[in-house]
């Protein structure tokens, strides 16, 4: 069904595939019945755990099992001391085999969580859990635990203290950062476990022969792992620039390696170039076959030997916009956006060295195909204007080919200025091959629509390859049709995008008398021709908090009442934020449970795996009331259904 409403002369229309379903079935007919969650709400089994959470709450899923961090405090009428340790301000481990709805309170304080297959793995400080688990004879160290349902709770490593992280699941094995290295070139404190032997930590090794790493955890992305060497803690050299005072240099390992009798069969190679600040430090790796990657990455200008990367006399004549010639970069207080192509790196370093595109970048690195973008913000490109909007306040999107000679589009009306929309993308995303970005109107000074006003965040797309400019109408060839976002959410395998819809001036999408509103929409492309579609349901999502994500070709996302203008659970207020979901074949949709208001939290927990066992989620008790029967009703706490 298509929305209509009256427009003023020369308002462009409203995108006009909106998918407004009927088939509404209210939250009165869930949590009861048989089966699995396949079909209706009454297919529908809801389970409650038995513990309370905390509103940042650690939650890992992996097939049948869950687990998460129990709140002591708000556990239990008043309070609960799991562990024994004299106070209740622990975050307490419990595993969930949600097929059998078994709960395992393991009463031990921890800090991160781990899966692989049915292993949990535990990080803990002894001094936090009150308990001296590597049995030195105090309570000082940060330990890895290993928890299984027929073995109960075992100590298996140290761990270091630095860094944020200290573990990492890729596939079917853990890698871990010990708390030391022994000595010797070519060893590392990285160790990685396999399901097969969860108890025996292995050897990682790399391919420096002056001596040990003791690499920190940075993340993991589509199987390749992200390391961080600590030039301080090293006491030498490790990215050439003549100094030994750069804590955060990049390191990558193959996660998708195999183990053999000696340990981990593939090596750490450091890449040597300096990574930004733990606060800007964005990457990503685009699986492109076996053993391979697009990766792309920032790196510090000042901290890779005060080196001015963007400059433009480093590239080949076409590389520096027109616009701003005559306005050079000429500090060295940037962080520039490289790339590598893995498996020829890690073959032949010197042959196929990182490359630098000399774009300057923060907070997002994105890749599709063989191209790689991030966000440029223009304070930091000397005093160009790159989208010649006359100031140089803006956040702009930027991408390249990833080949050498580098030459990045430059022409203003292929760089424009993004909203930064909550959701995680900041305004810039991935989709089914292409990039798909938010544009702040006013910020660019254009009038993308045509309406005669610079006033909305639209979002517009490219297939890199094919070339600019951006597509922001969105019915080629059948009238006009933009698409407005007050939130955008990539969900796990790219294939669809969300998108909290706003309402466009006069046009009163969910019906409740204002165009204030976003509605919930799950992005993808249509083709015959090429377009970016937007089905969805017409009532208000949480605008700035929608947590949309699919899983089993359902979608899920966070809906107001506030916002939507009803009382969906009929409790006499119309305050409450609930999880709806609704299928992608055929829009059938329903309201499941009451959620949670918590800030860039997922309406469900998100899964890599294209076939969840069960989905998992937060509710609020303030507003559920007291859904897990320990006497009180001012908690949060962890519910699911199994598929």
């Amino acid at each position: 069904m298509k929305p209509t409403a009256q427009r003023t002369p020369g308002q462009a229309p409203l995108l006009a595939l909106i998918l407004l379903v009927a088939a509404l079935l209210p939250l009165s007919a869930c949590g009861g019945g048989g089966g699995g969650g396949g079909g209706g709400p009454t297919d529908i089994v809801q389970y409650t755990t038995g513990q309370a959470v905390a509103a940042d709450a650690l939650v890992r899923v992996a097939g049948r099992w869950l687990a998460f961090l129990a709140d002591e405090g708000t556990s239990g009428a008043g309070g609960t001391d799991f562990n024994g340790d004299g106070d209740e301000s622990d975050s307490i481990a419990v595993a969930v085999d949600m097929l059998t709805q078994l709960e395992f309170v393991l009463n031990v304080a921890a800090r991160d969580l781990a899966w692989i297959g049915r292993h949990l793995y535990l990080v803990v400080d002894e001094a936090d859990d009150g308990f001296d688990w590597d049995g030195d004879g105090s309570s000082d160290r940060r330990v890895l635990l290993h928890w299984r349902k027929d073995a109960g709770v075992t100590w298996v490593a140290n761990l270091t203290t630095a860094g944020a992280r200290q573990v990492v699941a890729v596939g079917g094995a853990l890698f871990f950062a010990a708390e030391s290295s022994a000595p010797g070139p070519t060893l590392s404190a990285i160790k990685a476990i396999e399901e097969a032997k969860p108890l025996l930590p292995r050897e990682v090794l790399t391919h420096d022969l002056t001596g040990d790493l003791s690499p920190r955890i940075l993340g993991a992305d589509e199987g390749l792992v992200f390391l961080g060497l600590d030039e301080t803690l090293e006491g030498r050299d490790l990215n050439g620039d003549g100094d030994s005072g750069d804590e955060r240099v990049l390191a990558l390992l193959d996660g998708t390696g195999a183990f053999d009798a000696l340990g981990y069969t593939l090596a750490i190679r450091n890449v040597a170039l300096a990574l930004p600040g733990p606060a800007e430090t964005p990457f990503r790796a685009r699986n492109t076959g076996a053993n391979d990657w697009l990766v792309g990455f920032l790196v510090d200008e000042s901290d890779q030997a005060d080196t001015n990367f963007n400059d433009p006399a480093l590239f080949p004549s076409g590389w520096q916009p027109v616009q701003c010639i005559g306005d050079e970069d000429d500090d060295t207080d940037d962080e520039v956006l490289f790339f590598l192509h893995f498996a020829a790196w890690d073959t032949d370093p010197g042959g196929s060295p990182p490359a630098n595109t000399g774009l300057v970048g923060k907070r997002r690195v994105v890749a599709v195909g063989d191209f790689v973008g991030t966000i440029s913000p223009e304070e930091d490109e000397g005093t160009c204007s790159l989208n010649d909007d006359g100031d140089q306040g803006d956040d702009v999107f930027r991408w390249v080919r990833a080949t050498t000679p580098v030459l990045p589009p430059t022409a203003p009306d292929d760089l424009h200025a993004l909203e930064g929309v909550p959701g995680g993308t900041r305004g810039a995303a991935e989709l089914e091959g292409r990039f798909v970005i938010v544009v702040d109107e006013m910020d660019d000074g254009r009038d993308l629509n045509g309406d005669g006003f610079s006033d909305l965040d639209l979002v517009g797309w490219i297939a890199p390859a094919d070339g600019g400019p951006f597509t922001f109408d969105h019915e080629p060839g059948a009238g006009q049709a933009f698409a407005t976002a007050s939130w955008v959410g990539e969900i796990p395998g790219r294939s669809r995008l969300g998108v909290a819809f706003s309402e466009q001036p006069e046009v009163d999408i969910n019906d409740d008398g204002d165009s204030d509103d976003s509605v919930p929409t799950f992005a993808h492309f249509l083709s015959d021709p090429t377009e970016l579609g937007f089905p969805g349901f017409g009532a208000a999502c949480d605008r700035d908090n929608a947590g949309i994500q699919v899983q089993n070709d359902w979608a899920f996302y966070r809906i107001s009442e506030l916002e939507d203008g009803r009382d969906w659970t009929g409790d006499g207020d119309a305050s409450d934020f609930l999880l709806w979901r609704t299928r992608l074949g055929d829009g059938v949709t329903h309201v499941m449970s009451i959620l949670n208001s918590v800030g860039g939290t997922p309406a469900v927990v998100a899964q890599t795996s294209t076939a969840v066992t069960g989905t998992v989620w937060i509710t609020n008790e303030a507003q559920a009331g007291d859904v897990n029967g320990d006497g009180r009703d001012d908690g949060l706490v962890v519910r699911y259904f199994v598929w």
